[in-house]
């Protein structure tokens, strides 16, 4: 099951983004880009510049949230983020939480 998955961006480029869906309804206080760094249990700081290290460009440093974004989608990062996404939705139900 995919956690994330990459979505086209305006920008011609491609954004990971999470299948909503899958983790219910919540109310999020802030970005919901932010999924991706804590189920890989990173800081916001640590995700972007592992992001970059696996072929993201940065952008958005004037607004709230930097965000990564890849001229092609990398799918062993993407893979490799859905298998954690998959290893914690074992131990807890990421529908059920308390958003």
């Amino acid at each position: 099951m995919d956690y994330f998955s990459y979505r086209n961006t305006s920008n011609n480029g491609w954004m990971i983004l999470p299948e909503y869906e899958k983790f219910g309804n919540p109310y999020i206080h802030g970005s919901y880009l932010l999924f991706a760094a804590r189920i890989m249990g990173m800081s916001w700081a640590d995700w972007l510049e592992y992001c970059e290290q696996n072929g993201a460009t940065l952008y958005g440093k004037e607004i709230l949230y930097v965000h990564a974004v890849w001229s092609e989608p990398n799918h062993a990062f993407l893979k490799e983020l859905n298998k954690r996404a998959a290893e914690v939705a074992k131990i807890i139900d990421l529908k059920g939480l308390d958003w």
